[in-house]
């Protein structure tokens, strides 16, 4: 009779802390952060001018990509978005200049015509600089970019 009085206990027990370890928010346990891409931090995409075959486009980011941390590569997601929208398809446009900035008005990065290398993404730090924070495209994203503009 004391083993089954145990035996019970004892399963009572699991299923009480069972129980306070869910993970509903309740007990003190944090919730994982959401992942957050770089297109969730754009307020919106703006084209500023054409000019000699050149399209010029702003991507302005929101409040939330001051909390994120992002490298060189994350902004290839932005260059995509330009590449797939109406305006980059015109006819005429032989060349492509896309600059992000923070909704402080500062530079984040810029890639195109601008640059020496359509290959390089140059991102800019909030000290303004972008020395040692080039990043290359490799050849299956430059081609990517390629593909988009002939659909």
């Amino acid at each position: 009779m004391k083993k089954i009085l145990a035996i019970s206990l004892t399963v009572i027990l699991c299923l009480g802390f069972a129980a306070c370890g869910s993970s509903d928010g309740g007990g003190g346990e944090s919730e994982e952060p959401k992942e957050v891409s770089i297109t969730d931090c754009v307020d919106n995409y703006e084209v500023v001018g054409v000019e000699d075959g050149v399209i010029y486009w702003d991507v302005n980011f929101n409040e939330e990509f001051n909390n994120q941390t992002f490298d060189g590569l994350d902004f290839y997601d932005c260059i995509k978005e330009c590449f797939s929208r109406d305006e980059s398809k015109t006819d005429g446009i032989t060349d492509y200049s896309i600059h992000g900035t923070d909704n402080n008005g500062m530079l984040r990065f810029a890639w195109g015509y601008t640059c020496e290398d359509y290959r390089i993404v140059h991102e800019y730090k909030e000290d303004g600089t972008a020395e040692k924070h080039n990043y290359s495209l490799t050849d299956e994203m430059y081609q990517e970019l390629l593909d988009i503009l002939e659909k």
